[in-house]
C-alpha cells in the first residue's frame, strides 16, 4: 500500500447491519481527512426485505437513503452514489467502484452467517477482499463503537509480507497521534503446530530451547522494527507472547487496549483457507474490535 488515505468506499444495502460500519468508518475518515463515498447497489432479482427491512429497489430511494445517512454526520465530508443498473454480482461492483473512483479503502461490515443474504454481510466481505488491492476494513455489528484511535495493534511473524500492513498502520497512527503495538506470538512446547508437533513430544527439551531462542530473535526483530517506525515519527512498542498464536493475539489486543488491528493477509492465493481457519479469518471472530486487512 502506497500513498495516503483520502477516499473511503462504504457499501451500504439500507439496514441497520450495515450501517453498524458506520461510527468507525466516520472516525477514521475525519481523523485521515478522508472523504467517505457512501455506495448503494441495486440488485438484480432483490428480496423484498434484507436483514429484515424493506430492501432498496429505486434509485429515488437509494438516493433518499443515503442523503438521509450523510446528515447524521454533520461535518463529515460524503459523496454518496447510487449504482441504477442491476447487479447480480455486488462484490464485482464493489470492486469496480474501487477502481472507477480512486478509493483507497473499503469499509464493511460483516457477520459471516451462514445463508443465501450473508451479504456485508459475511461472502461479500470475503469476495471484495480478493478483487481489490484497497485494504479492506471489518466491523462485527455486535462491536462497540470506536470513536477515536489510540492503540494500533499490528501482528507481525518476522517475514517481509507481514510487514506490508506497517504502511497503512503507521499512517494512522501518525494521523490520530495513536500508538503501535508490534507483537509476534512464540509457541510454546504445548502448543506448537506442524512439523515441530512431533519434534515436540519427542525431544521437549531441545524443541523448548529452540523456542526460547526464536522468542529472543523475535524480540530482537521486533525492537529493530520499532527503531525503524520511531525514526520515522511513530510511536511504535515491540512485544512478544507466548502460546496460541489466535487466542494470544486476541488477548494482546485486549492487553493494548487497540482500537483496530491491522494485519496483512492472503486474499487471492487459498483464499479459502484465509476464511476457513487461518490467523487472519478466526481473529476476526475473536476481536471485538475493527480489523483493517491488507491484502498480500
Amino acid at each position: 500500500m502506497s500513498g495516503q488515505f483520502k477516499r473511503i468506499l462504504v457499501p451500504l444495502d439500507g439496514s441497520r447491519l450495515a450501517e453498524a460500519v458506520l461510527p468507525t468508518a466516520v472516525a477514521l475518515g475525519e481523523c485521515l481527512g478522508a472523504k467517505l463515498m457512501l455506495l448503494h447497489i441495486i440488485e438484480e432479482h432483490a428480496p423484498q426485505t434484507v436483514h429484515g427491512e424493506p430492501h432498496l429497489t429505486s434509485t429515488q430511494q437509494a438516493d433518499a437513503y443515503l442523503s438521509e445517512i450523510a446528515r447524521r454526520y454533520e461535518g463529515m465530508q460524503f459523496e454518496q452514489h447510487v449504482h441504477g443498473t442491476e447487479e447480480q454480482n455486488v462484490a464485482q461492483s464493489i470492486a469496480s467502484h474501487v477502481t472507477e473512483h480512486d478509493v483507497d479503502m473499503v469499509a464493511l461490515c460483516t457477520h459471516g452467517r451462514g445463508g443465501p443474504r450473508r451479504v456485508v454481510w459475511g461472502s461479500i466481505a470475503q469476495q471484495v477482499l480478493r478483487r481489490v488491492n484497497a485494504p479492506v476494513l471489518l466491523v462485527r455489528p455486535q462491536m462497540p463503537s470506536v470513536t477515536s484511535f489510540k492503540s494500533i495493534l499490528v501482528p507481525l511473524d518476522g517475514m517481509p509480507s507481514a510487514e506490508m500492513a506497517l504502511p497503512a498502520a503507521s499512517q494512522i497512527a501518525r494521523a490520530c497521534a495513536a500508538q503501535l503495538y508490534l507483537v509476534n506470538v512464540v509457541p510454546t512446547v504445548e502448543t506448537v503446530t506442524g512439523d515441530l508437533q512431533a519434534a515436540a513430544r519427542l525431544t521437549p527439551l531441545s524443541t523448548a530451547a529452540a523456542l526460547n531462542a526464536k522468542e529472543e530473535q523475535s524480540r530482537d526483530y521486533l525492537e529493530q522494527t520499532a527503531k525503524r517506525l520511531r525514526s520515522e515519527g511513530v510511536q511504535a512498542n515491540p512485544f512478544v507472547r507466548r502460546g496460541e498464536t489466535v487466542p494470544s493475539l486476541a488477548e494482546a489486543a485486549h492487553q493494548t487496549k487497540a482500537d483496530i488491528v491491522v494485519i496483512a493477509t492472503h486474499a487471492r492465493v487459498g483464499l479459502d483457507a484465509v476464511w476457513t481457519g487461518s490467523v487472519t479469518a478466526t481473529l476476526v471472530g475473536k476481536v471485538t474490535k475493527p480489523m483493517l486487512m491488507i491484502r498480500i
